[in-house]
């Protein structure tokens, strides 16, 4: 009988101290998820924004190669432009 209740009592301890790893190895996995999904989202808003700096650089890279194929010019000195109120009314009134 005394070796029932020895091997009883060790069996006991075992699955506690199971219970007490598993429960800790759960719960700290549960810790880390947090803080690696917000490193993952300001990952992925640094993504999206490298992204979004790369394709409007390869267009103005296309729009560089356009402009010297079509032979265009840079403007330089446009600000008048916009200091004026009515530019298209300037120009209707002076070709009339």
């Amino acid at each position: 009988m005394k070796k029932i209740n020895l091997i009883l009592i060790i069996l006991i301890g075992v699955l506690g101290v199971w219970y007490a790893l598993w429960t800790n190895f759960i719960i700290s996995g549960r810790y880390q998820e947090g803080p690696l999904e917000d490193r993952l989202s300001v990952l992925m808003e640094e993504n999206n924004l490298l992204l979004s700096e790369k394709s409007s650089s390869a267009n103005l890279g296309a729009l560089l190669v356009f402009s010297k194929q079509a032979g265009l010019v840079e403007q330089k000195n446009i600000e008048y432009l916009f200091d004026r109120r009515s530019v298209a009314g300037a120009l209707l009134n002076s070709t009339q």
